[in-house]
């Protein structure tokens, strides 16, 4: 995630954008992959793709909640 971001940032200073935009986009990016991260440490022996989806409905909704508030904060 951390080799992303900041070839992310690069590429954006390098097209230009200000320091301000892209570090704007980097933590735009770093939402998505946080809440991606949550979703897979639900377990450490079974795969993210064997698990029931609304099995804990407080990730579920606390983590749509958090992306919904970062993208109305952008």
């Amino acid at each position: 995630m951390g080799v992303v971001a900041y070839l992310a940032f690069d590429w954006m200073l390098s097209q230009g954008r200000s320091i301000g935009a892209a570090r704007n986009g980097v933590l735009f990016l770093m939402v998505p992959f946080e809440n991606v991260y949550v979703v897979n440490s639900r377990s450490e022996t079974r795969s993210v793709f064997r698990h029931y989806p609304l099995r804990n409905l407080f990730l579920l909704f606390g983590t749509l909640a958090a992306q919904l508030f970062h993208i109305g904060a952008v």
